[in-house]
């Protein structure tokens, strides 16, 4: 299984990245509102952990557009 995440806030990815390139946080709220935190990423972590699911899943936290080129 693996979670894959969008920007999460408040980690250092979305710091650095607000630095180097003024905007495009701000950007990325607007067009898929709030990111997710980092309880919601821990969250979706454990729910996975303990999942009697098939292995080879991947589940997105703060949707999949993200995986879109040009977003």
């Amino acid at each position: 299984m693996v979670v894959s995440g969008d920007m999460i806030e408040g980690t250092i990815t979305v710091t650095l990245l607000a630095r180097a390139n003024p905007g495009t946080v701000d950007a990325r709220r607007r067009q898929a509102g709030d990111l997710p935190t980092i309880a919601d990423f821990a969250t979706e972590i454990a729910v996975v952990a303990t999942a009697r699911v098939d292995t080879g899943h991947t589940v997105y936290v703060g949707g999949t557009d993200y995986l879109t080129v040009g977003c």
